[in-house]
């Protein structure tokens, strides 16, 4: 989905939940796909079905190559999600496409503005995976989940990934229910609770790679191989 040229500035990924349809959102402002590419690697997931997906789990070497051809990654949203839709606008096409499977052995591409639901992307191009979530995978839609989450797995990516928020805050403002002040004194305030919603960068913290070694402490590497490697490590510094 991203363009190995492209200077890490002009990429992002957003994640956003939606409670209410149950669906979990990524969007990122890569390079996109045509509808060629779309049936041509994705086509192919879909035809394979979940059936074969899970078979291979468990299967010959050469399922699991198999598997390895498709794209794990991709693939693993149908754990969690009865429908996948992929949206996709490439730099080098003024069409927008639709790309949907429910895992079985079939799938549609479609021009996705005949759709009531149809958002252009913000940027020129880009590609935007919605899973439609099980019932009993409803946590992924949980706000603090999905911060960790990516907090956990996503640390160290080079470019910036958002998180669909609610943020809190107080702010000071005069009460109407109080008594009028007397003459020379101040109104009574009262605390009012403001809720709004905005993009929160989650990946603050800079590439450990990027850094400087003497700049990084045995915490930090530790923490970066147990999250990228699921592994415990032991750390001897010289």
């Amino acid at each position: 989905m991203y363009s190995d040229g492209s200077s890490s500035e002009t990429l992002k990924v957003r994640v956003r939940a939606d409670k209410e349809k149950n669906t979990l959102t990524i969007e990122d402002s890569g390079v996109g796909m045509t509808k060629a590419e779309l049936v041509n690697n994705l086509g192919r997931i879909a035809q394979s079905g979940t059936k074969k997906f899970m078979e291979a789990l468990s299967g010959n070497s050469d399922d699991m190559n198999l598997i390895g051809q498709f794209g794990v990654g991709f693939y693993s949203g149908y754990l969690v999600a009865d429908r996948i839709t992929v949206v996709s606008k490439s730099a080098s096409d003024d069409a927008q496409w639709r790309w949907e499977s429910s895992a079985g052995s079939s799938f549609t591409v479609k021009d996705d503005t005949t759709f009531d639901d149809h958002e252009a992307f913000a940027s020129s191009s880009g590609t935007r995976i919605t899973l439609h979530l099980k019932e009993d995978c409803d946590e992924y839609t949980d706000e603090f989940k999905l911060r960790d989450m990516l907090k956990r797995y996503s640390s160290f990516i080079l470019f910036p990934i958002e998180l669909w928020s609610e943020k809190t805050d107080y702010k000071q403002e005069v009460d109407p229910d109080a008594p009028a002040p007397a003459e020379g004194k101040e109104p009574k305030m009262k605390t009012v609770t403001v809720k709004s919603t905005d993009w929160e960068q989650v990946n603050s913290q800079k590439p450990i790679w990027l850094r400087s070694p003497k700049d990084v402490n045995e915490t930090e590497y530790t923490e970066f191989y147990k999250s990228t490697f699921r592994v415990r490590v032991y750390l001897f510094r010289l």
